[in-house]
This record gives C-alpha cells, structure tokens and sequence, in this order.
C-alpha cells in the first residue's frame, strides 16, 4: 500500500482486507469441519484419531513427523516399577535421545521438547507410542489451540485475578462466541431461526426483568444504611483532625441519692439569699 494514498483510499483498503481475512478465515473453518482425509480412513489408527481430532494445518505437520519415528530404533536403557527410560537411535546424525515414558499413566517426556515448544509430539515420543502399543494420543498432549473445535473451547483466565473490567471483557467475549456458534448453526433453518428468536426475547425480558430486580435491592440497601448513621445534630462532638470523639457520659457519684441532692441544692439557695 503507498504511503500516499488519500485517506479514504486507506480506508476502502483496510476493509477490503479484513473482508478477505475473514472469507480466509471461513474457508479454512469449512475444511476443517468437511471430513477427514480419505487415506488416512483406510489406515486408522493415531493417525485416524489424531485427524479427527487436530486442524488441517496441524494434521500435516504430524503426518511428516509421524513417519520419521518408523525409522529409529527404540531401546530400553532403565525402569523403576512404571517408569521406563528409552534411547531412541537413528536420524542422519544418529543422535541419541532420551525418552521417559510411565505405563500406567502413560505421560511421555521427550528431551527433544517439541511439545513444550510447537505443541505437537515429536516422532520419538510417537515412536515410545507404538512400541508400547498406545495407539491414540491422551488429551493432555492435544493442544487446545490445534484442535478443530479451538473456538468452541474458550479458555478462561481464574476471575479472581481479573479486576471488574476485564471480569466485564471477559463475559462478553464469552456470550458472543456462545452466541456466534448457536446463530451460525441455526440460520441455515428457518424454523429453527424462528423459534430461537422467539426464545432470545423471552431470555432478554427475564434479564431485564433480573437486573430491575437487583438495583431495586441495592438502592434499598444504600438508604437503610443511610438512615442508620446517627444524626449530627443530636451529637455533642470535638473533632481532633478528621476523628469524631463524642462526649463520653456523665455518671453519677457512688452513695449518692437524690434526697441529698436536694438538701445540697435548698443549701446552695439559703447562702446565696
């Protein structure tokens, strides 16, 4: 794009790639949910599973790791109860490496690092895989931003570390993804748009009627706790900086009755006179 270009050039440009963004963007969603790769249904296997279960993009990135761990020889070096070491030779530079794999909850950690990096299992991980007849990949080694349904899994940060203005981002990022797939699905059928409309009415009176609910509450609380605080004007106070001191009481003289009271008072009088 030249830097030249008027502003509303600049404009129709920017928009005319986002449209095509987005036209991308669902392209790629369609092939994504369009089936499997027709080879791949003959075979099975992890294969099988793992194009069910990642994107396009992803899928071919372990369909060229996966072979290279058909080449390499797997040995056993040590084990304690369920936990066995493997070296995995062989490669071009016949590099060792060191595989830790448990059996009976069948975690693996390569010291290649592939999956900490790109989150896909490297082919010698793959390769402890198979000699240990595990033919699936666990859901702990499935990346949730490769897998088809990535938009549908919203991953949620803890609430407790969030401020009110990202807790309020973050609902609304939540209701619109939920909104955007159940909308997506439903208008290619007309009842269905017809009857979902009528149930997103019903939905948004309810909560306006919840929400009218919750500030009448809240405004009733403010004015009890405001006819609660004691009234200034009944007070006898000394303010020390921004400290209230209220007066404290006047208590009587221990043994002292008001019939001596009296006596002490007519006393006052009669000298006085």
């Amino acid at each position: 794009m030249k830097t030249s270009l008027p502003l509303i050039q600049v404009i129709k440009f920017h928009e005319e790639k986002v449209a095509q963004m987005c036209q991308e963007e669902t392209n790629k969603d369609f092939h994504c949910k369009n089936g499997v790769p027709a080879k791949v249904n003959r075979y099975g296997g992890m294969l099988k599973h793992v194009a069910n279960v990642y994107t396009l993009v992803l899928f071919k990135m372990f369909e060229d790791e996966f072979p290279l761990g058909t080449g390499l020889s797997c040995v056993e070096t040590n084990h304690l109860d369920n936990e066995f070491t493997f070296s995995i030779v062989g490669g071009d530079r016949n590099r060792v490496h060191i595989v830790h794999f448990n059996r009976s909850n069948l975690t693996i950690c390569c010291d290649w690092k592939l999956f900490e990096t790109l989150g896909l299992l490297c082919c010698h991980a793959l390769r402890v895989f198979l000699v240990n007849n595990v033919n699936m990949i666990l859901e702990k080694y499935i990346s949730s931003r490769w897998r088809r349904d990535a938009k549908k899994r919203l991953t949620c940060a803890n609430s407790c570390q969030l401020n009110e203005k990202s807790t309020h981002a973050l609902r609304m990022s939540e209701l619109s993804h939920m909104g955007y797939n159940l909308f997506d699905k439903v208008t290619s059928y007309k009842e269905v748009t017809k009857f979902v409309k009528n149930k997103f009415s019903e939905v948004t009176w309810e909560a306006e009627q919840m929400i009218m609910a919750m500030n009448k509450v809240e405004n009733v609380g403010k004015e009890s706790h405001q006819e609660d605080l004691p009234n200034d004007n009944d007070l006898q106070i000394c303010l020390v900086g921004d400290q209230p001191i209220l007066d404290p009481p006047h208590v009587r003289t221990k043994a002292v009755t008001n019939k001596r009271i009296e006596d002490l008072l007519e006393k006052g009088k009669k000298n006085k006179s």
